[in-house]
């Protein structure tokens, strides 16, 4: 992934709908991301978002179970903010980690990390610039633990930050209020929300000491199907690439990303299907771009596909097409 830059100010709410998780990957604007989508049914994504001068601030629902590769603009901190009523936090990963009550997640720009999130999962979302964290930090006094941000994939606020910086964003992101709110008015009130959770934030380092292993395995594994996705992997293959038995290899997948090893492979090569359909130009055939993607059984294949995207693959040919 590339970096990409900060975003220009802007004055208008952006709503941005979409009907296949990839595509709406792309409606985040100014971030380069990847998403494949882990469970069978119709996607649906929204985004809502009020970009500013080297800030932005969103709101993002996904309807299916996702994983997610994401890059922000560099010179930049993200902190992803999960609802307070959200039942499924503890089912979302940030970089293999669960979130535990009242953590968010937070990353520093340039720098890739992966989300699994669950079915039916929303998110507020904070991108805020080093210099204009730092300055409105300044004039409020405020010092910013950088090496917690910096280092730290999840922080820990209290109840009552997190209920107030949900209820905040819940407000200034709800479509029936976005014309009853001036911009520098909305813009001042997310700084001032954004310095209270900065000064109140700390660090959830409890990791298991099997975390890294387990992170281990689930990397080397990932990296061989991605060099061998023209071909059926069997899970005697991954154990040997990854140097494990089945069982550690099953429960570092279920550990880490929330799915087994053999749902992973299924539904990563039907994304990829699903993308170079998506892509594909004029005399190009369904078949053959299956079995670019080791699905020879081409009417079990249709079959898996239509029960994961809800519609066959020659259909979305035909729509790439026409």
């Amino acid at each position: 992934m590339n970096a990409q830059t900060a975003p220009n100010s802007s004055d208008s709410l952006i709503i941005a709908t979409s009907n296949d998780a990839q595509e709406h990957a792309h409606n985040l604007r100014d971030w380069q991301q990847h998403y494949d989508q882990m469970s069978a049914g119709d996607f649906k994504g929204e985004i809502i978002e009020r970009p500013f001068s080297q800030l932005q601030v969103f709101k993002e629902h996904t309807s299916q179970a996702l994983s997610q590769s994401c890059l922000v603009w560099p010179d930049s901190v993200w902190l992803g903010i999960p609802p307070i009523c959200q039942s499924k936090r503890e089912k979302s990963k940030i970089n293999g980690l669960a979130l535990n009550s009242h953590d968010i997640m937070c990353r520093p720009g340039n720098t890739e990390f992966e989300l699994a999130t669950p079915d039916n999962f929303d998110i507020f979302g904070i991108v805020i610039t080093h210099e204009k964290l730092n300055e409105h930090a300044q004039k409020q006094d405020i010092h910013i633990q950088w090496q917690d941000i910096l280092q730290n994939e999840r922080l820990n606020i209290p109840t009552d930050t997190h209920n107030a910086i949900n209820y905040l964003l819940d407000r200034l992101l709800c479509k029936q209020y976005q014309n009853n709110t001036p911009d520098h008015l909305t813009q001042d009130l997310i700084l001032m929300g954004l310095m209270e959770v900065v000064s109140k934030e700390s660090p959830n380092q409890t990791i298991e000491t099997s975390y890294q292993h387990r992170k281990t395995i689930v990397n080397t594994a990932r990296d061989f199907l991605s060099t061998h996705q023209d071909r059926a992997i069997t899970l005697a293959e991954l154990c040997e690439a990854c140097h494990t038995s089945r069982r550690t290899l099953q429960n570092s997948f279920e550990s880490i990303l929330g799915i087994s090893p053999i749902q992973y492979l299924r539904y990563s090569r039907l994304n990829g299907v699903r993308r170079d359909l998506k892509a594909s130009k004029q005399g190009e055939q369904v078949g053959d771009i299956a079995a670019c993607w080791g699905f020879w059984h081409l009417s079990q294949f249709a079959k898996d596909y239509k029960n994961v995207f809800g519609e066959l693959p020659k259909e979305t040919l035909q729509a790439s097409i026409a």
